[in-house]
């Protein structure tokens, strides 16, 4: 429960007393420092009570009551409420949020914040007529009636009057009402205090005479915490009803005897007393003390009778003046002071300061000097003699008069002691008011007509000391003591040695009036301030000049400036003063208690780093830059609320008005025509520098501006939903971040827009959907049955047609094929015999003729072979599918052709951006660009161009074949398609072939399609449009036929080793995309190896041991036929068979190639099918051969024990690994004699670390390295064990250091030492 004070009758008699006095005395206040007296233009008179409750301030005055949001208010007065004639002495605020009202003379109110509604107590009104003060503790109201106690029961509605004590008779002068639950209802009276426990009924009274003796009588009553705080004429006392109260007295006797009105304690803990002025209890001191700050602000003769005090949620306290009105007690008020000599401000200007003591000062007006108290801003009357002009002070607080040149020592300002000074030269008479002190000694400026200087005064006596500039208006020393000064003409100057002065050249400088110079204690820069040109720096360091603080935008106008201790800038302008620190600048108004908006120039008088005074147009202040500076902080972070305290909605032109916080548990049934809301800043300390934001989220998010305090707006066309209004302040001097109001609420969905209409909808589409579809099967059931009968014997006639042209077609490929078999034969016998003859000397026009035939013949046996390839491609369609990796496609055909076009010398170059695998028909894509790169190659002139690109297009995947040979013209094009096209290469000679109609035929047959394009002397380009059909990845096809439980890890060692029984192909191709592209090929089918050197192929077949090698027939190194005559000398791996895959179709190279023994030889692009095949027919004539050697030179029950490495060797998934292999085993078989061979010296030889090496051994084989190497040695150590040779020479020959170590790793591998080891009989 919250109290307010509770005003005694003789005391609002005093009241209209000052009043009246006021009325005869305009100058009785200071017009500036006065608070709310109207609100929305209504005067409240005096306010006698204050609560504050959720943002607002409720207010009960002699006019009537108020409800306070910010600068809105709403007045409840006998005109428009129920309110009568009566004033209103006390508002209590119950656990509800209800606010009681006494009116004495007319009784008991309610006011309920939730509709804002204002009614008469449930209590009898010949009861509650006298109410003076109320308390409420539910279910008890307790009620002073003055002479009386009346205590209401709101649950039985029983009422117990009290007017009586035990001791004194009657009550008398009860003028508050309090509750405390440790208590009960206390009721100051005359003669003490009267206290009520509700539920026992019972009713002690505390004389006066025995607990509180030092009061005359007890006029107010607090209860704070388990204390109460009793007041009255004479002082206070702190009591728990237990212990000896404490009494704190009025530390000025002649306020003791004024009532104390009320006693209130705020959030911090401060208790405040108001009788008559304003007072706060001194904790330290243990009285009562009137309010210091802010002094002359909230003086007795300023503030007159306090009527209510209360705290803003914020912390602020807010007080009742009888004189000032509704008033705030600021932070700044500790920081500001103003000068006065009585308790009014002093108006005149003051001309000079001069500092004397830590506590007081000398400060000079026009017409007088004076004292003034640097604690309070006082100003008396100096008992020093008066100056003729400003003094000048010396370092130790003296003063020194150059009038009369005189020393005067003063103790406080309040006795002098005067001191003539010597003056051999005349110099009093000249000097300025411009000093400075350096090194103990002190320099004052004085100036004759010829020449200028500075004297030092030491020891009672003036003596020269320096020359300087003439016409010195400023000085200032650095931090270096290095005195710099202007001149009447903005000339600076500085004196680098004594007497030696250095004059700055500053152009800009003429142009501006100077009013002020001073500088920065930690740099070298000089400040000045100018009339119109704003604050100016000048760099002694860089000499440059230039504006200050130019980003903060300070005024043009800057009448004088100070840097405190700190470094913080304090500048006196004609628009205020200003405040700048870190980048930021702060700009005083009367808010912040700075009336003046002007000052005089050289107005901020310095009195210590940390202290000035500054003389405005109005006033002058005593600043404290530290106090002063922390109040800027605190506004700087000051945040407030905005409320919304009218709700208005609008149906049918009706208006309905509630209160904002009933929308938060409600849901509006229907959208309203129009919502108005009507909001305000529910601050009391700066409402006038507030503009407000607002936004309905929900309906619009952007935050909308309003540049006032209070607004109104209107929305119209709701929707339904939820909804959130929300609104927030916007401070022009906080930088915190305000809070957000917000009031949401809901708007019901319309009856057509609820789920069950939505049902109900689709219900009825179901069943009319439903209806149209019986209706639409119906028809179409007929109609199908019509064109049934039709479409029947349609087809009976087109298939008796399609079997006719079936069988003629059939017959035609049937003769086609038989025809092109039978021209083979005889054209073998042709061929034939004319490679005899040509073998034979013959005469060179014969040869020629001979070479014309045998050309022909071959070109003929070309075309036969292509009638052949058109025979396939008739039934290519019903293949099956094949998936592709298009870059390595592609790249293997590149490099397949790259040996020709070397040949030509032409460049030949691939891009391809297609990662993802498709699906084609098998073998068809390499037969189909196979074709085309022919064409391209052949038809190119030599240095010219062949460029291949593969990229996707929507759903097609697109290959572009371009060369810049002859080109066609478009008659030609139209036919170069078909069957046997003629066409020129870059020579003008003329080919016939079917390449192009074969190319387009496979493409045809993957659903796709070939477009030229072709200009005569520019090239052709043909681009092949194939549909794109994404094959499954190697890991996807096996994430979708995984079992279950292969799905499990296993932490051994050899988890990742993949064991392979398939038979081992060595690959040998000049580029790794053609290694990579053959072994995508034979992957399912083999296990295979590939390397890129035919000599380093040699070296590794001993440890790789391949069933069968591929080979091109051109290596990077030696040939395909020199790498099989190599391979054919040796004995073990002489019968290993070797085909050679090759671009090369000439009948030299096959004869060279068989003649060396090669086994089979293919030319590419070749078929997987075929190229499986054949290795598969070459491996079984392999073993055949190998099992009958083994038959005629052993026993056929005895198998050879297959090597150890190729029994382990891994099936490789990719490139990287398949190289690893290769150069690891390399590795293994050049080192393995080495006794100090070990998994260092080979993780360096492979470069890698030995971590990578133990990871991947892990992964590709069974064993690590250490038990590869053990195995390996002894594999090589059998054929010399089986030899005889002793067990200590085999050990050195393989690796180990002794024989010992040979015997036990012998033991370990085979189960047996090797002297009892058993060879199988040979």
């Amino acid at each position: 429960m919250f109290r307010t004070n509770n005003l005694k009758i003789r005391t609002c008699c005093g009241v209209v007393f000052f009043l009246i006095l006021w009325s005869f005395n305009a100058y009785s206040v200071e017009p500036a420092w006065v608070g709310k007296t109207k609100f929305n233009g209504d005067s409240s008179g005096v306010v006698r009570a204050i609560v504050t409750h959720d943002n607002h301030l409720y207010l009960g005055a002699e006019n009537g009551f108020l409800d306070l949001v910010g600068e809105t208010s709403t007045f409840y007065s006998p005109e428009n409420s129920v309110l009568s004639d009566g004033y209103i002495s006390d508002l209590t605020l119950d656990n509800d949020g209800n606010i009681w009202i006494s009116q004495f003379g007319s009784g008991l109110f309610i006011f309920r914040p939730e509709d804002r509604s204002l009614s008469t107590s449930p209590l009898p009104p010949e009861l509650t007529k006298s109410s003076w003060a109320v308390a409420v503790a539910e279910p008890f109201v307790g009620i002073s009636l003055i002479n009386q106690i009346l205590i209401h029961n709101t649950e039985t509605g029983t009422n117990t009057v009290i007017d009586k004590n035990q001791k004194s008779g009657r009550l008398r002068r009860m003028y508050g009402a309090e509750y405390s639950p440790d208590i009960g209802f206390v009721f100051p009276e005359a003669g003490g205090l009267v206290v009520h426990e509700p539920l026992s009924e019972e009713t002690s009274f505390y004389s006066i005479d025995k607990y509180f003796p030092m009061l005359n009588s007890v006029t107010s009553v607090s209860v704070h915490d388990d204390h109460l705080l009793v007041g009255g004429p004479g002082g206070v006392y702190k009591w728990d009803l237990a212990s000896t109260a404490i009494y704190y007295p009025f530390a000025d006797p002649r306020y003791s005897l004024n009532d104390v009105d009320q006693i209130f304690v705020s959030s911090n803990g401060q208790i405040w007393i108001a009788a008559t002025g304003l007072y706060y209890l001194n904790n330290e001191k243990n009285i009562i003390s009137a309010l210091k700050q802010g002094q002359p602000k909230y003086s007795l003769e300023q503030i007159k009778t306090i009527g209510a005090i209360a705290e803003l949620e914020n912390g602020t306290l807010i007080v009742g003046s009888s004189q000032l009105g509704l008033l705030t007690i600021n932070a700044n008020d500790t920081g500001i002071k103003y000068l006065h000599e009585t308790d009014f401000p002093y108006r005149k200007d003051i001309e000079w300061l001069k500092s004397v003591t830590d506590s007081s000062a000398l400060v000079g007006a026009s017409d007088h000097q004076f004292k003034l108290d640097l604690l309070s801003g006082k100003l008396v009357d100096s008992p020093l003699s008066d100056f003729k002009s400003a003094p000048i002070s010396m370092p130790d607080g003296s003063l020194f008069s150059a009038d009369d040149c005189v020393l005067i020592a003063s103790d406080d300002v309040d006795s002098e002691v005067v001191a003539p000074v010597k003056d051999p030269k005349n110099i009093c008479g000249n000097l300025k008011p411009i000093a400075f002190q350096n090194g103990g000694n002190f320099y004052i400026y004085y100036e004759v007509e010829s020449y200028a200087g500075f004297a030092q005064l030491s020891m009672n006596e003036l003596r020269h000391y320096m020359n300087a500039p003439k016409g010195i208006r400023f000085i200032s020393m650095q931090r270096n003591d290095a005195l710099v000064v202007l001149d009447k003409k903005n000339r600076l100057y500085s004196m680098e040695e004594l007497g030696v002065w250095i004059k700055h050249e500053a152009v800009n400088m003429q142009r501006f009036f100077v009013y002020c110079m001073y500088s920065h204690p930690t740099d070298d820069i000089i400040y000045l301030c100018t009339s119109g040109g704003g604050l100016k720096q000048y760099d002694l360091s860089s000499r440059q000049f230039n504006g200050a603080f130019t980003e903060l935008n300070l005024p043009r106008f800057i009448r004088d400036g100070f840097v405190d201790g700190e470094g913080h800038h304090w500048l006196a302008t004609n628009k205020g003063l200003f405040y700048t620190n870190g980048g930021s600048t702060y700009q005083f108004d009367s808010s912040d208690g700075v009336i003046d908006t002007d000052f005089n120039h050289q107005g901020l008088m310095p009195i210590s780093d940390s202290q000035f005074v500054l003389v405005g147009d109005q006033m002058s202040y005593l600043i404290d830059t530290g106090k002063l500076a922390a109040y800027v902080q605190e506004r700087r972070a000051y945040k407030s609320i905005a409320r919304v305290f009218s709700l208005q909605l609008i149906n049918d032109n009706k208006k309905i008005t509630t209160y904002p916080n009933n929308l938060l548990s409600e849901t509006l049934a229907s959208a309203p025509d129009e919502m108005i809301f009507e909001f305000a800043s529910a601050d009391y300390v700066y409402p006038h520098l507030h503009k407000l934001e607002y936004r309905l989220k929900g309906f619009h998010e952007d935050w909308q501006e309003l540049p006032a305090n209070t607004g109104t707006v209107a929305y119209s066309g709701l929707s339904f939903g939820a909804f959130d209004f929300q609104v927030r302040v916007v401070d022009s001097k906080s930088q915190a971040v305000q809070p957000i109001s917000r009031y949401p609420f809901n708007i019901a969905r319309p009856l057509w827009l609820t789920w069950q209409a939505y049902l109900f909808y689709l219900a009825a589409l179901a069943l009319t959907i439903w209806i149209v579809v019986v209706l639409i099967k119906r028809h179409m059931a007929e109609k199908s049955r019509v064109l049934a009968a039709v479409i029947e014997q349609k087809q009976s006639a087109l298939l008796e047609s399609n079997r006719s042209i079936t069988e003629l077609l059939n017959k035609k490929e049937k003769i086609f094929s038989n025809l092109a078999n039978e021209i083979k034969t005889p054209l073998m016998q042709i061929l034939n015999p004319l490679a005899e003859l040509r073998a034979r000397p013959l005469t060179a026009d014969i040869r020629a003729k001979l070479d014309v035939v045998y050309g022909n013949a071959g070109r003929l046996r070309g075309l036969t072979d292509q009638l052949a390839a058109v025979e396939r491609i008739e039934h290519i369609s019903g293949q099956v599918l094949q998936r592709y990796n298009i870059g390595n496609t592609l790249d293997f055909l590149v490099e397949t052709w790259r040996p020709e076009a070397l040949k030509k010398q032409l460049i030949l170059s691939c891009d391809c951006d297609i990662r993802a695998p498709v699906l084609l028909i098998q073998d068809s894509l390499e037969a189909l660009l196979n074709h085309l790169l022919i064409n391209a190659v052949s038809y190119t002139q030599p240095g010219g161009q062949v460029r291949i690109k593969a990229s996707h297009q929507a759903d097609k995947l697109v290959v572009y074949i371009k060369d810049n040979g002859p080109g066609m013209d478009k008659l030609h094009l139209e036919f170069v398609t078909s069957r046997f096209a003629k066409g020129s290469n870059y020579n003008g000679n003329t080919n016939t072939g079917i390449g192009l109609n074969l190319a387009n035929a496979l493409a045809l047959a993957n659903d796709g399609w070939l477009e030229l394009k072709s200009e005569p002397g520019t090239g052709t380009e043909v681009s092949v449009h194939l549909p794109f059909n994404p094959a499954l990845t190697v890991e996807n096809r096996e994430a979708l036929t995984v079992d279950d439980g292969t799905q499990r890890q296993v932490a051994e060692q050899s988890a990742q080793y993949r064991e392979s029984n398939l038979p081992v192909v060595l690959v040998i191709e000049r580029s790794h995309e053609a290694c990579e592209y053959i072994i995508n090929l034979l992957g399912e089918s083999f296990n295979c190896y590939s390397t890129q050197s035919g000599m380093q192929a040699l070296e590794i077949i001993p440890v790789l041991q391949p069933d069968v090698i591929v080979t091109e027939l051109n290596i990077t190194d030696i040939s395909g036929v020199v790498f099989t005559e190599k391979l054919r000398e040796q004995d073990v791996f002489a019968d290993v068979p070797v085909m050679i895959l090759t671009a090369a179709s000439d009948y030299t190279s096959k004869l060279n190639s068989f003649k060396a023994s090669v086994n089979d030889y293919l030319v590419k692009p070749v078929e997987r099918e075929e190229l499986v095949s054949r290795i598969e027919s070459n491996l079984t004539y392999s073993r055949l051969a190998h099992r009958h050697n083994v038959s005629r030179s052993a026993n056929d029950n005895v198998e050879d024990t297959p090597a150890y490495v190729k029994a382990i060797l891994p099936r490789c998934d990719n490139e990287k690994d398949r190289k690893f292999i290769v150069k690891f085993l390399d590795v293994i078989e050049s080192n393995y004699q080495d006794e100090r061979f070990n998994r260092s010296r080979a993780s360096a030889l492979l470069a890698m670390s030995d971590r990578q090496l133990n990871r991947t051994l892990s992964k590709l084989l069974p064993d690590n390295f250490t038990m590869f190497l053990k195995k390996y040695r002894l594999e090589k150590s059998m054929p010399m064990l089986e030899q005889g040779l002793q067990i200590t020479q085999i050990a050195f020959e393989v690796g180990f250091g002794s024989g010992a170590y040979y015997s036990r790793c012998f033991k370990q591998v085979y189960k047996v030492l090797p002297s009892d080891y058993q060879f199988p009989d040979k």
